[in-house]
């Protein structure tokens, strides 16, 4: 795919947070994690092409799931 755009001069690219590197990492599988902030951490959704979706409590268990898809050619 390439590298990413440089910024602006002047700016600095901000670090992607844990939740974007593993969002990112489900989208190129054809997956879509959802975030669902609670008063207590959060709950995350993987929707599956097959229209099945995983309920997740933390994002280790959504990247074990990720990394049972391949990813898409």
């Amino acid at each position: 795919m390439g590298d990413p755009p440089k910024p602006a001069k002047g700016r600095r690219a901000l670090p992607r947070s844990r939740f974007d590197q593993v969002r990112l990492q489900a989208a190129l599988r054809g997956l879509v994690l959802t975030r669902y902030p609670r008063l207590l951490g959060a709950i995350y959704t993987l929707a599956m092409p097959d229209q099945q979706v995983a309920i997740c409590h933390d994002l280790t268990e959504a990247q074990q799931h990720i990394n049972r898809h391949p990813p898409l050619s």
